[in-house]
């Protein structure tokens, strides 16, 4: 399913009620197409000292119901610790888990501190995105992608060619869906794929051609990814 705003709105009146007590004043609600996250509590303290709290909720995948109920009560369990400013070691510390925990065991939910998407759902993501890929191959041998967000290209692409363990790093645009499931990151992380793999997804893709601070989408790679 796809929330949507009505939905975590009725959601979080019967969870305020069967899980917090009905403690909790409600907050703004607002889904987004965010892949970073499936779901965020913003707090926003204003200059006259009060705070405004809001909801969000990404409905970017189709996911089950049990997971998008999962995820409202995570972020009520961070609404609940900011409301009443209870001190925790971290974002997920002693006082949230112990939160999960007991929300868990006495309602029969699922709720975790982080989530996987499973295969099924990975596969299903068919959605065409930008994504700049450099395609690695280890001094060892092994091969895979690292994923870049936009805003760290240069950075990334510099990283690259400073790596001792890189060999080969092949920067490229691909559109194609299979890449949906690696988050973007804004640190070298290399997802490793086999040869015969990359050649598969990375059928069609274009070279990215930098001259100093620019980029340019060059042709489409041939069939060997990696140059000879």
């Amino acid at each position: 399913m796809r929330p949507t705003v009505d939905y975590i709105e009725r959601k979080f009146d019967e969870f305020n009620s069967l899980c917090f007590g009905s403690r909790l004043l409600k907050p703004l609600f607002r889904v987004t197409n965010a892949r970073s996250y499936l779901g965020k509590m913003v707090c926003r303290s204003d200059a006259d000292g009060s705070r405004t709290f809001e909801l969000l909720v990404s409905r970017a995948a189709d996911r089950s119901e049990n997971v998008v109920e999962d995820t409202v009560l995570h972020e009520m369990i961070h609404y609940y610790i900011l409301y009443y400013r209870i001190p925790d070691r971290s974002a997920h510390g002693p006082v949230f888990r112990s939160m999960m925990d007991g929300i868990n065991r006495s309602f029969g939910r699922g709720i975790t501190i982080s989530y996987k998407a499973g295969e099924a759902e990975q596969s299903a993501d068919r959605d065409k995105r930008r994504h700049l890929l450099c395609a690695v191959r280890l001094a060892d041998g092994r091969t895979g992608v690292i994923v870049s967000a936009g805003t760290r290209l240069l950075q990334l692409w510099d990283a690259v060619m400073q790596e001792r363990s890189i060999s080969v790093g092949v920067w490229l645009l691909s559109y194609n869906p299979f890449f949906n499931r690696f988050p973007r990151s804004r640190v070298l992380k290399m997802y490793r794929l086999a040869p015969e793999e990359l050649r598969k997804e990375l059928a069609g893709a274009r070279r990215l051609e930098r001259q100093g601070s620019s980029v340019r989408v060059g042709a489409k790679i041939s069939n060997a990814v990696f140059p000879d």
